[in-house]
C-alpha cells in the first residue's frame, strides 16, 4: 500500500473516529437539554419572568434565567443556544417562563423560528375577568391591563346576543358593560402570541356553544317574572360564587328568586334585596373608585361595605339583580337557575363546611344566625 493511500485511510478514521466522540458527547447532552428541565429544583412553581434587551447574547440570556432559578447550568445553556444558531434569533422583550421548561421548550418562548408555542390555561367556574387576565399574563399572554381592556368589547356582547340588555343595565348604574359572565370557563391552549382580543372570542365561541342552549330555554319561557338571558346569566354568576357544594346550588337559586318574584304577605314581609356579599366584593374590583368603602379592599367583605350606598354592584344597596354579572358561571350554575329548588325559603347562612342553614321567615333566621356560633359568615343579612 502506498503511503498517500495510507495517510488517506489514516485521516478517514480519525475523521470517523471524532465524528463518534463529538456525537457521544453531543447527543447525550442535546437529549438532556431537550426532554429534561433546565430549571433549579427550588424554583418557584409560577416560574418567573425575565426581560430581554436587544443585542444581548445567549451568556447575557442564561445568566438571567440562572438567576430566575430557571437554568441550572448557565453555560451548558449558552453553548446549546449557539450550536442550535439561536443566539442572533433572540427576541427581545418580556417573556414570562414556567419552571420545569426543557431548554427547547425556552427557545420556543425566547427565539425566533423554534415554533409557535402553545400554552395550557385553566379558568375554573366563578372566575372573574380579572382572573382570566390573571391567569393568561401568568402564562405569558399578553399584560392584565390588556386583557382588562378587550374584556369590554362591545363587538364581542354583539356575538353573545345580550348587547343591548348588557348595556342598558350597566349604564343604568354608570359602569360599563363587558364580557363577564360571557368567557366559559373551561381550558385552553393558546399561542403566546395571541391577542387577548382573539383569546376572548374563542372563549365567547365556547360559551355560546355550552351555556347558548340554556340562555335560550330562559328566553323561551313566557311565565310571570321570566328572567331575560342577560338577567339569567347574571344570577347564574352570584349562584356560583355562593354555593359550596353542589347540592345547595339550586335551593340558593331559589332563594334569590323568591326574593326577587315571591308575593308579599301579610305575615311574611318579602326583602326584596338579594345581599349578597360577592356582589359587593365584584363592585371592589370592577369600580373601585365609586365606592371610597373599597379602599383597601383585600378580598374580605366588611359591615362598612354591605352598608355602602354607592357601590353599583352591591345587592345591599339596590333590590335585584345588581348590572351585569360578578363572575363566570360554569354549567351547574345556570341549570340551577334554569331549575331552582322550589320551596319558600327566604334567607340562608353559612354553618361551616360550605354548607347553609336555610329560613323561611326572619325570626327563624335570626335563630339560625345565633346557632351558627362565632366565627361563620352570615350569608343572608336581614
Amino acid at each position: 500500500m502506498s503511503g498517500s493511500r495510507r495517510s488517506r485511510r489514516i485521516v478517514r478514521v480519525l475523521s470517523v473516529a471524532g465524528l463518534v466522540l463529538v456525537g457521544l458527547v453531543l447527543v447525550p447532552i442535546g437529549w438532556l437539554t431537550l426532554v429534561y428541565p433546565s430549571g433549579e429544583a427550588g424554583a418557584s412553581a409560577r416560574g418567573a419572568t425575565i426581560v430581554l434587551d436587544a443585542n444581548e447574547d445567549a451568556d447575557q440570556l442564561a445568566a438571567k434565567l440562572a438567576a430566575a432559578g430557571l437554568v441550572s447550568d448557565p453555560r451548558v445553556f449558552a453553548t446549546y443556544v449557539r450550536l442550535v444558531g439561536a443566539d442572533e434569533r433572540l427576541r427581545a422583550g418580556r417573556h414570562h417562563l414556567p419552571s420545569g421548561l426543557s431548554v427547547r421548550e425556552t427557545l420556543e418562548r425566547v427565539a425566533v423560528g423554534y415554533g409557535r408555542p402553545v400554552v395550557r390555561v385553566t379558568i375554573p367556574e366563578g372566575s372573574t375577568r380579572f382572573d382570566v387576565a390573571r391567569r393568561m399574563s401568568d402564562a405569558g399572554v399578553g399584560r392584565p391591563s390588556a386583557w382588562i381592556d378587550a374584556s369590554a368589547d362591545d363587538a364581542l356582547l354583539a356575538l353573545v346576543g345580550v348587547r343591548d340588555h348588557a348595556r342598558h343595565r350597566a349604564e343604568h348604574r354608570g359602569v360599563r358593560a363587558t364580557l363577564e359572565g360571557y368567557l366559559f370557563p373551561d381550558t385552553y391552549d393558546v399561542r403566546l402570541d395571541a391577542t387577548p382580543a382573539s383569546v376572548l372570542e374563542s372563549m365567547v365561541r365556547t360559551w355560546k356553544r355550552r351555556a347558548g342552549p340554556l340562555a335560550r330555554a330562559i328566553a323561551q319561557r313566557n311565565a310571570p317574572g321570566a328572567l331575560d338571558p342577560h338577567a339569567f346569566v347574571t344570577l347564574a354568576s352570584i349562584v356560583e360564587r355562593e354555593a359550596r357544594v353542589a347540592d345547595e346550588r339550586a335551593v340558593i337559586a331559589g332563594v334569590f328568586l323568591n326574593r326577587m318574584f315571591a308575593p308579599q304577605s301579610a305575615d311574611n314581609r318579602v326583602p326584596r334585596r338579594l345581599q349578597a356579599d360577592p356582589t359587593v366584593s365584584y363592585g371592589c374590583l370592577a369600580a373601585p373608585e365609586r365606592s371610597p368603602s373599597c379602599a383597601g379592599f383585600s378580598g374580605r367583605v366588611t359591615p362598612t361595605m354591605t352598608a355602602a350606598r354607592d357601590n353599583p354592584y352591591s345587592t345591599y344597596a339596590f333590590e335585584g339583580l345588581p348590572p351585569g354579572p360578578i363572575a363566570n358561571p360554569g354549567v351547574a350554575a345556570l341549570r340551577a337557575v334554569l331549575e331552582p329548588g322550589r320551596h319558600d325559603y327566604l334567607y340562608f347562612v353559612a354553618i361551616g363546611g360550605g354548607r347553609h342553614r336555610f329560613s323561611r321567615s326572619l325570626d327563624a333566621h335570626n335563630r339560625a344566625v345565633r346557632e351558627s356560633g362565632p366565627g361563620q359568615v352570615n350569608s343572608r343579612t336581614p
